[in-house]
C-alpha cells in the first residue's frame, strides 16, 4: 500500500500489537532563572504530559471471481484483482487521513476539530507567509502536499521580485520538483467539489499513522460456488499529534 499511499510517504507510520496507539505529548515547556549566590530558589514550572490514543479500525473488501475465469484467464487474474484492490484500499485511506471523522475510520488531518492554521492562496506572498508559520524545529522534514489542480495553479506562480517562477520541475528521480525549496507531494483525494487544497509542514512530526494488520486475504472457493471469494482486510488508524507542525490553504 506504501507505493499507492502518498500520506504514507510522509507521514510517520508505526506497527502495534493492540487495538491503540498512545503517544505522550508536552503540554508546556519547564521553567527556570537567574539567582545570586544567596537568594532563595523558589519551585519553578513543571513540564505535564498528555496522553493521545489513536484508535484501530478496520477496512474491507470482499470481491469474487468464478472458477471458471480464474482457471481459463491467459494473465494472472487473481494479482491483477487483489491489485485493484489495493489500489483502492489505498485511496480510502488517504481520504480518511485526509477528511475522516474519527468515527469507525482515521482523524483526517483536515477535520475541522484539529483547527489548523489556514492561509487562502492570493500571489506568491501568501506561500512564503504560509511557511514563514511553521517552527523552524519543523522546516527541515516540510514538505507540500496538494492537489493536481492546486498544483497547476501554482506551477503559472512567480517570484514578483526576480520574475522566476516558484515551481521547480524534476529532472531526475533524485531530484523531485520543489516549491520554495521544498518537496511537493501531490494527492488526488486532496479537494472537494468546491475548493482544492494545499498543506505545508513536517507530516513526519504532525500526522501519525498506525497499523495493526497488513492487507491480509482470505481465499474462500467453498461457500459460494461456482465463485472464487477474496475476503481482504486492513486494520489502521491514524491522527494528528502535533497540530504546529502542519498548515494549510484553500485554493
Amino acid at each position: 500500500l506504501t507505493g499507492y499511499s502518498t500520506l504514507r510517504q510522509i507521514a510517520r507510520v508505526d506497527t502495534v500489537k493492540t487495538d491503540h496507539f498512545e503517544i505522550l505529548t508536552d503540554e508546556n515547556t519547564a521553567d527556570c532563572g537567574w539567582v545570586t549566590e544567596t537568594q532563595d530558589r523558589p519551585t519553578t514550572g513543571t513540564p505535564s504530559l498528555k496522553t493521545q490514543k489513536i484508535l484501530i479500525h478496520e477496512m474491507y473488501a470482499k470481491p469474487k471471481i468464478s472458477q471458471k475465469l480464474f482457471e481459463d484467464s491467459e494473465i494472472d487474474i487473481e494479482s491483477w484483482l487483489l491489485h485493484k484492490v489495493a489500489e483502492k484500499m489505498a485511496a480510502l485511506e488517504n481520504e480518511s487521513f485526509l477528511y475522516g471523522t474519527g468515527n469507525d475510520q482515521p482523524r483526517g488531518l483536515l477535520d475541522p476539530s484539529h483547527a489548523l492554521r489556514t492561509e487562502a492562496l492570493d500571489d506568491a506572498d501568501s506561500l512564503i507567509n504560509m511557511q514563514d508559520r511553521i517552527h523552524p524545529r519543523y522546516t527541515q522534514h516540510a514538505v507540500w502536499l496538494m492537489s493536481p489542480l492546486a498544483l497547476s495553479r501554482i506551477r503559472h506562480m512567480k517570484d514578483p521580485a526576480t520574475g522566476h517562477f516558484l515551481w521547480q520541475p524534476s529532472f531526475s528521480e533524485n531530484h523531485p520538483q520543489t516549491l520554495l525549496g521544498h518537496k511537493i507531494f501531490v494527492c488526488d483525494q486532496l479537494g472537494t467539489k468546491t475548493e482544492q487544497h494545499i498543506v505545508f509542514g513536517s507530516f513526519y512530526h504532525g500526522y501519525q499513522i498506525v497499523d495493526r494488520l497488513e492487507m491480509n486475504v482470505t481465499i474462500d472457493p467453498y461457500s459460494n460456488k461456482p465463485f472464487i471469494e477474496y475476503y481482504v482486510r486492513k486494520r489502521t488508524g491514524g491522527d494528528v499529534c502535533d497540530k504546529n507542525a502542519l498548515c494549510t490553504m484553500t485554493v
